[in-house]
């Protein structure tokens, strides 16, 4: 039986007896993939080794900030926030650890290489880890100008943000106080010439109350903008404001005598004006009054009595308004003059005196219906005696006058005294 050349090729793996020898026939499709094989497994440890054992290996790290370094003992007016591009060397396995921040690059700046304010160019050094060396820098140096450096204090003005209040108060801006008046600022000194004032914004919200906050100082220069500069220093980091918050209130006038005499049946009191509008801080307004205390006795005749309003502490006059007249008026009282003879003495002590005053002319306020039945009968002097000591001499002492009639609608007008002379103390 013959095999077909077809045959032949689908046998050819199946081993084949020649002249009585055993033949074998490789597959093309495992030696190809034996082959690959190889290849991956030789392209594997190749990047391996390149990977962690490579000491050549070269690579770029960007933007890498330039310090200055400032030992001039001048300030630095610019140069500062330049940055440079490093090409370093080393070991893969150790450069993939890294990051920008794991390297440093600075310009030094010393005081005998820069004794003066101007331009300097100074080189850029690097600080590199271990194991790593610097190949090439995008930037070699960088140029830095230096000012003389000076202080200042800068004065502190408040600008008020964000604030609500209700009807009938008001913010006090013109009364706005600080913890501190002025802020030190130090810097280049070509910078601090044009500063102007250090500002600090706060927003109370809704407020009802003087409200205390605090806020950051920003400098700002003569041109109005804000100086936003990194070569001048605040020492002050905040500042605490105090915002008086002002409260309005109509407070009315009143008046009232002292002794309780005047009532509306004897006596008119009238005031002009009746009521004022007044101001200030919450508590201190809604506690605030005014009563004018007159002396019954003192009033010999009716008239009108320019009086100042006296107010409390932190409370003013909206209006200005300092003074009230007040109007008193008697209705039906009629006055007349009695002379008093009847004088008692209180004398616990038991001094011995002589009473030199005999008689007193005594003014008396009463209704007109009783005025003409008013006798000396009916008043009396006291002198009181117990606060004096046994000294020998003439003493001129008040004498209280009572009002045995009428009760509380009659009263004297006036203040009387009496002279007595002491002479010693009583032996018995």
């Amino acid at each position: 039986m013959k095999m077909t050349e077809e045959n032949k090729n689908n046998n050819s793996d199946i081993p084949q007896e020649n002249n009585g020898e055993l033949s074998v026939r490789h597959s093309k499709t495992l030696d190809l993939i034996a082959k690959i094989g190889c290849v991956a497994v030789a392209f594997f440890i190749w990047l391996y080794v390149m990977g962690t054992e490579s000491p050549t290996y070269e690579r770029t790290f960007s933007s890498i900030p330039v310090e200055i370094v400032n030992e001039s003992g001048l300030s630095l007016l610019s140069g500062d926030g330049a940055y440079t591009d490093i090409t370093v060397r080393g070991k893969r396995s150790l450069l993939n650890k890294f990051t920008t921040d794991d390297f440093r690059a600075y310009a030094e700046l010393n005081k005998e290489e820069n004794g003066s304010a101007g331009q300097y160019r100074v080189s850029i050094q690097y600080t590199l880890p271990g194991g790593v060396e610097l190949e090439s820098s995008s930037t070699s140096s960088v140029t830095v100008y230096l000012d003389n450096t000076t202080s200042m204090q800068v004065p502190v003005r408040v600008v008020i943000g964000d604030y609500m209040l209700e009807e009938g108060y008001e913010l006090g801006t013109s009364d706005i106080t600080t913890d501190i008046s002025t802020v030190r600022v130090t810097g280049p000194e070509s910078l601090l010439e044009n500063i102007d004032y250090a500002k600090v914004e706060v927003s109370p919200g809704r407020v009802t109350r003087t409200v205390t906050c605090s806020g950051v100082p920003v400098l700002i220069d003569r041109s109005g903008e804000t100086l936003k500069n990194n070569y001048v220093k605040m020492q002050t980091d905040r500042v605490t404001v105090t915002v008086p918050v002002y409260k309005y209130r109509l407070m009315e006038l009143s008046a009232s005598g002292r002794y309780g005499y005047f009532n509306s049946s004897n006596s008119s009191i009238t005031l002009d004006p009746p009521a004022i509008r007044i101001k200030g801080e919450a508590d201190s307004v809604d506690a605030a009054s005014f009563n004018y205390v007159i002396d019954e006795k003192q009033i010999f005749e009716d008239g009108t009595y320019n009086v100042k309003i006296t107010l409390p502490e932190g409370v003013e006059s909206a209006d200005g308004v300092d003074t009230v007249a007040i109007t008193v008026k008697n209705i039906g009282m009629l006055t007349k003059k009695v002379m008093v003879t009847d004088i008692l003495v209180n004398n616990p002590n038991g001094l011995e005196y002589e009473m030199l005053t005999e008689s007193l002319g005594v003014t008396v306020r009463c209704p007109a219906s009783l005025i003409s039945n008013m006798t000396p009968d009916n008043i009396r002097a006291v002198v009181d005696l117990s606060g004096q000591q046994e000294r020998e001499g003439n003493l001129l002492l008040p004498a209280v006058i009572e009002i045995s009639y009428y009760g509380r609608n009659s009263y004297e007008l006036g203040s009387y005294s009496v002279s007595i002379k002491i002479t010693g103390k009583n032996s018995t």
